[in-house]
């Protein structure tokens, strides 16, 4: 990309941050607006981390550890350059990564990643939008952040979960399951492997709940069971 393109691009970001399009999805610290106006300036997540071990071994090189010598381990930091400088910075999530907000009950799909950028689809409603900054709010989603009640889907399988606990590290229970050969909900606890398992998108939950309806069944968020019809 020459220099005339890159400028053209860092223009259309400055007005779009000044229309307000972004909204609430990213803060608007002057090092964040720098960042995202031009994305070659973000550090990547190695130097943040080379940075901040830094600091703290200066902090208290003189300090509470004087048996240790830390001036060899800071000089050794200090050495090592940023990564390679290959024209772009290798981004924390992909393309079908499932993402939740580190602070709010929020989860996306990564739909596409673009310099500085990711758009992703709200996995409740289905909307996409665009953001900035993922990698500081966000983290990938794993089991551990399913919640009882949540409803689970694998790729390439036609199974679908209603979330009720962990087992042990391979596997995880449900309250009831719409199976992947049978294709009618069974309200019983089952029994599915974590691996590949991800959030269902909005028409998997909404797939589930209809045929749970046609065993007679339905579910109750607050008693966090299932109940005859």
């Amino acid at each position: 990309m020459n220099y005339e393109q890159k400028y053209k691009e860092a223009l259309k970001r400055a007005k779009e941050w000044m229309a307000g399009k972004y909204g609430h999805y990213i803060s608007d610290t002057p090092q964040e607006i720098a960042e995202f106006i031009f994305p070659e300036l973000r550090e990547s997540e190695d130097e943040r981390t080379r940075k901040e071990i830094i600091s703290f071994l200066k902090e208290f090189e003189y300090d509470h550890y004087r048996s240790l010598d830390f001036s060899s381990w800071i000089a050794w930091l200090e050495k090592q350059s940023e990564q390679r400088h290959t024209g772009k910075v290798e981004p924390k999530f992909h393309e079908g990564d499932f993402i939740k907000h580190n602070k709010a009950n929020l989860i996306c799909k990564v739909i596409s990643v673009n310099s500085g950028s990711y758009c992703v689809e709200n996995i409740e409603t289905s909307c996409r939008i665009e953001l900035f900054y993922a990698e500081q709010k966000f983290h990938l989603w794993t089991i551990k952040d399913a919640k009882e009640g949540d409803v689970l889907a694998w790729d390439n399988s036609k199974c679908i979960a209603l979330f009720e606990s962990i087992f042990d590290e391979d596997t995880f229970n449900s309250h009831g399951f719409v199976g992947h050969c049978s294709d009618i909900f069974e309200p019983r606890q089952g029994c599915h492997n974590i691996e590949g398992a991800h959030p269902a998108t909005k028409e998997q939950r909404e797939l589930l709940f209809a045929k749970m309806k046609e065993a007679g069944y339905e579910w109750d968020a607050k008693k966090k069971e299932l109940k005859k019809l």
